[in-house]
């Protein structure tokens, strides 16, 4: 396998079900995220240059509980973003690694939406937000400060 050879800064996520939600990353607007090859209950993959990411990230989170109201399975999504390098034809680097942690976090709730401080920070400085930022409380996860809210609590 080779080494990371420099990177991109690039947002990250991850998708983490115990119980298989089918189709869920072929829905818009996961469609648009560039997978690596699936690990045991657990995706990650980065977003294109070139998207709206706040937007993005919004709508997944509605895809998500839209998901879960429809009977999914426990689920976290994790975001994050930090240098992701494509090697061997799977997204690799800090980036990835910091999101996988994120993901695979558990909480009490059966869907959870986990986003590491310094993007959290950047959507909450959005003059349009796209999340419900006042619902995300701080949570610190393998030593990364993030805030995690759960979505099926919302009105």
């Amino acid at each position: 396998m080779s080494r990371p050879v420099g990177g991109i800064r690039r947002v990250t996520l991850a998708l983490a079900v115990d119980i298989p939600v089918p189709g869920l990353i072929d829905l818009p607007p996961f469609d648009r995220t560039l997978w690596n090859d699936a690990e045991p209950g657990l995706r990650t993959g980065v977003l294109p240059p070139g998207v709206d990411e706040p937007d993005l990230l919004g709508a997944m989170v509605e895809t998500v509980r839209e998901a879960l109201c429809a009977g999914g399975g426990p689920l976290v999504l994790a975001l994050h973003e930090g240098l992701a390098s494509l090697v061997d034809g799977q997204f690799r680097g800090p980036g990835l690694e910091t999101v996988r942690d994120l993901g695979r976090a558990r909480f009490a709730s059966p869907c959870s939406v986990v986003i590491s401080g310094r993007l959290f920070e950047d959507l909450r400085a959005l003059e349009r937000p796209v999340l419900p930022v006042q619902r995300f409380r701080p949570v610190t996860v393998g030593g990364v400060a993030a805030m995690r809210a759960h979505p099926l609590d919302w009105p």
